[in-house]
């Protein structure tokens, strides 16, 4: 049959339907992409264009990494549509040494404590105890919070939201962890219960947030209680070092009791074990070995690196796709694997108690190559693999690229990664755009952001190692080059330097965007005081020249240490005859043989005296904020107790015959910066003073 021609005034004859840009979750899209390039898109110029007047000109511009990183943020590559049996291994997990919670002794909560309240979100409850092997809980009644709302004690609208938080600083490791399980009940049962959930927070992103949580699935155990099961692999944001985490237990008002909680991950099986980045990958299905090679399940590749999974239409092969690289996988037949088109020999996928294997190094050594920031290129993992013995079973390490020369890098393709607004009329404040870029939106002078402020957000990075800031940026305002400045600080505050930015064509790349290289020996040289470490930068970005409403985005914000450090050669004797021997030129000194000398306590330091060594030695104590939860870390220690800004045991040394300070130390951790405070008393009686590092 014939579907009839519409008439030719309707709207439906002067329409052409093409295919979806992107609709990558139905499968069905035309954007180039690395399972066919651009060959859908020339598709649609042969059938609908005069082809040869249209490949005049035409290019085609494959994205840099940064942009695939931000289409991949955007469209999450781990949809498989490989029809294969999977266990997701619910049922195939076992606990995690030392993260297993039972309250079996009365009293004792293991670092377990409530939580506090947020507004009128009550977290607080009437009554928390261990008891029975059992955390019991019972939250404020309705009743209740009226009064207190009356009473002025809660805020209106009070409502009983119960939590309770896990012991701080875990250190857990999210690849490991990929469920929590809590054996509990409530009054009624289930239902009692509600909809538990749990909130998290990492060692990078310290913020409570409701990106940041994850909801339960539920068994009910026949005794009352039930297991309630948390599967965190499915919040993306579940990556890094785990650093607590909170549990809802119940919804609003109620009383429920715990009888355990535990972080579980995947059980050891099969012929060798993997770790990325040095940390054990636990998997569902066994890793085998056949013919020699490693294969590893294809539904668990996610938990290595992001990958795209699809079957050939054929059924012949699949196909898997990376960032950098796309396989072909033969099912039979031809063991030929191809790399990006060219043929490699490899076994080919394989299915294995009704799962899809594949053999593990062979893509992770024909994955491609990275480009650093000096320009050369490396392998984007190196692979090394430990062949089994009669006590151990093989094992393979596979280790993603680090360009050691990116001493800090803010890349913003999930998250404003702390950059905050700065002042001035914003029309937009600092956010991540669709494209993974930070961006802000000004109409005005002194309109500004800032990098993180939090301590743990800092760049924290060692001036003396460091030489250049790289940024890549963009903006619409309205000139011919446009210019903004940027101050860098260091020591916190206590020191800073302006850099004046004009944008030019040629420090354009190929996406339209502004690559800005600042050379930080400009600031060292500008006559300040060299810090022992640069901390934060402003960005002005409004060009005043332009005026109107100007947008600036950010793609990445690196600080860099491109440039070989020139240490000339030593004598190791010479050296070390140095230290060891004491001066001959000394003419005040403290060598600590029988006493502290009236040296004191300074930062967040303890101070002893070792007699056995005849030395000082100082110990860093980290010190928390107990308002923001930010953790410093400052070591010194003084020469003498001062009174009135005046030390009470001064050297009195003149700084006309003191020509060098001879120090000797030593450290359990690697120094790699020191600094000297001196201060002076000049002629006039005025204090000054000066810093070494």
């Amino acid at each position: 049959d014939c579907i009839e021609t519409l008439d030719q005034n309707s709207i439906g004859s002067k329409m052409v339907l093409l295919d979806n840009w992107n609709e990558y979750g139905e499968g069905h899209f035309i954007m180039p992409a690395n399972l066919a390039g651009f060959g859908y898109l020339d598709a649609v110029k042969e059938v609908f264009s005069d082809s040869e007047a249209c490949d005049e000109g035409v290019q085609h511009v494959v994205p840099t990494e940064a942009q695939r990183a931000r289409i991949n943020h955007m469209y999450i590559q781990d949809r498989h549509v490989v029809l294969v049996d999977k266990d997701g291994g619910a049922s195939n997990v076992v606990p995690i040494e030392g993260y297993n919670w039972t309250f079996d002794v009365d009293g004792d909560y293991e670092g377990w404590t409530v939580g506090i309240n947020d507004g009128r979100w009550i977290k607080d409850l009437t009554l928390d105890e261990v008891k029975d092997g059992k955390f019991h809980g019972i939250t404020p009644t309705p009743t209740e919070l009226e009064a207190a709302v009356a009473a002025g004690t809660l805020p209106s609208g009070a409502t009983a939201d119960p939590s309770i938080m896990s012991p701080d600083n875990l250190n857990l490791n999210a690849k490991e962890a990929i469920a929590i399980k809590i054996r509990m009940r409530g009054v009624g049962g289930l239902e009692s219960i509600g909809k538990p959930s749990i909130y998290f927070v990492t060692t990078e992103d310290q913020k409570y947030t409701g990106g940041k949580m994850v909801a339960a699935l539920y068994e009910e155990l026949g005794d009352g209680y039930a297991e309630v099961t948390f599967d965190m692999t499915t919040n993306s944001l579940w990556t890094g070092t785990i650093k607590q985490f909170r549990f809802d237990p119940i919804e609003r008002d109620g009383e429920f009791w715990i009888d355990s909680i535990q972080i579980m991950r995947r059980a050891e099986s099969g012929d060798a074990e993997v770790y990325m980045d040095g940390d054990r990958v636990y998997t569902a299905a066994p890793i085998e070995v056949v013919d020699d090679a490693y294969m590893f399940p294809v539904e668990e590749l996610n938990t290595l690196t992001d990958v795209y999974v699809k079957e050939s239409l054929e059924g012949d092969r699949l196909y898997i796709s990376t960032d950098t690289a796309f396989y072909e996988f033969p099912y039979e037949g031809d063991t030929k694997l191809l790399v990006n088109g060219v043929a490699v020999d490899s076994v080919g996928a394989i299915t294995i108690n009704d799962m899809l294997y594949v053999p593990i190094v062979d893509i992770f050594e024909n994955i491609g190559t990275v480009t650093d920031a000096m320009g050369e290129t490396h392998a984007a993992y190196t692979v090394t693999v430990t062949p089994a013995t009669a006590d151990a079973k093989a094992k393979i390490n596979i280790n993603k690229y680090v360009d050691a020369s990116v001493l800090k890098g803010y890349y913003f393709t999930s998250s404003d990664e702390g950059w905050t607004y700065g002042g001035g009329d914003t029309e937009k404040t600092p956010a991540v755009n669709g494209i993974g870029a930070l961006e802000i939106v000004g109409k005005g002078q002194n309109t500004k952001f800032w990098s993180p402020e939090a301590s743990e957000k800092q760049f924290n990075v060692n001036i003396a190692k460091a030489d250049h800031i790289r940024m890549i940026v963009k903006t619409d305002a309205a000139s011919e080059n446009p210019t903004f400045k940027m101050d860098v600080f260091g020591d916190g505050t206590s020191w800073s330097y302006t850099y004046n930015i004009t944008l030019t064509d040629d420090m354009l790349n190929d996406a339209g965007y502004y690559v800005v290289t600042l050379d930080l020996e400009e600031a060292k040289a500008a006559g300040l005081k060299p810090a022992s470490e640069l901390d934060r930068a402003c960005i002005w970005y409004y060009d005043s020249a332009a005026g109107g409403s100007q947008t600036f985005s950010m793609d990445s914000f690196e600080i860099l240490d491109l440039v070989e450090d020139d240490v000339p050669d030593e004598d190791p004797e010479e050296a070390a005859k140095v230290l060891i021997e004491e001066s001959p030129y000394t003419i005040y000194d403290w060598d600590f043989t029988e006493s502290q000398s009236g040296w004191i306590v300074g930062g967040t330091t303890s101070v002893t005296h070792n007699a056995e060594l005849g030395s000082l030695t100082v110990i860093c104590k980290p010190q928390t904020n107990a308002s923001t939860g930010a953790v410093t870390y400052r070591m010194n220690t003084w020469s003498s107790q001062a009174t009135g800004g005046k030390a009470t045991d001064p050297m009195n040394v003149s700084a006309a015959e003191a020509t060098a300070i001879l120090v000797r130390v030593q450290s359990e951790a690697e120094l790699t910066a020191m600094a000297l405070d001196l201060e002076f008393i000049k002629e006039d009686g005025t204090a000054n003073g000066a810093v070494y590092y």
